[in-house]
């Protein structure tokens, strides 16, 4: 039987960060990847944020996930894009 239900053993690879652009403007990346013999997936978004308030803001970001691998048991995914616009509220 194929379990495809299986949680990976394998670590992953993480990296964030962020730029103050100016006053107002921050930019933002997060990525998050794997890669081993027979394959790999990567996980990343970048977002940019614009300031109203110190507790109001804007924001708009772009996602991209992809995995591929070899081997009849591998279970990927295609390529995912997608966008991402909103309010953040801090309080």
């Amino acid at each position: 039987a194929n379990d495809r239900s299986h949680i990976s053993p394998l670590p992953s690879m993480h990296l964030s960060g962020q730029s103050q652009l100016s006053e107002r403007w921050m930019l933002s990346l997060d990525a998050e990847g794997q890669r081993w013999a027979r394959g790999q997936n990567l996980d990343m978004d970048l977002r940019i944020d614009y300031h109203l308030t110190p507790s109001v803001a804007l924001f708009g970001s772009y996602r991209l996930t992809d995995s591929f691998g070899e081997g009849s048991d591998y279970v990927g995914f295609p390529v995912s894009n997608s966008a991402r616009f909103g309010v953040r509220l801090r309080f």
